[in-house]
């Protein structure tokens, strides 16, 4: 059986096996993310946005040895 895709503009923010930020707009996650990562939120928004219409997580950026991930809620 096929995953459903769900678009509700939210998404997780992970580090590592740790959820950051659970269940906020794409906006949240991609400043937390940026914050994280120390990069520009613009790019990260529309990676937010793809991981919302797809359901394929994405890395961001790693930090330490820890994966910063965007991952549909």
């Amino acid at each position: 059986m096929a995953a459903t895709t769900v678009q509700d503009g939210l998404v997780n923010v992970a580090v590592g096996d740790v959820t950051i930020a659970e269940d906020v707009n794409v906006g949240v996650a991609a400043n937390v993310a940026a914050n994280v990562c120390g990069i520009a939120v613009g790019p990260i928004t529309a990676l937010a946005t793809e991981v919302d219409n797809t359901s394929v997580p994405t890395t961001v950026c790693t930090t330490g040895a820890q994966a910063v991930r965007l991952v549909q809620n």
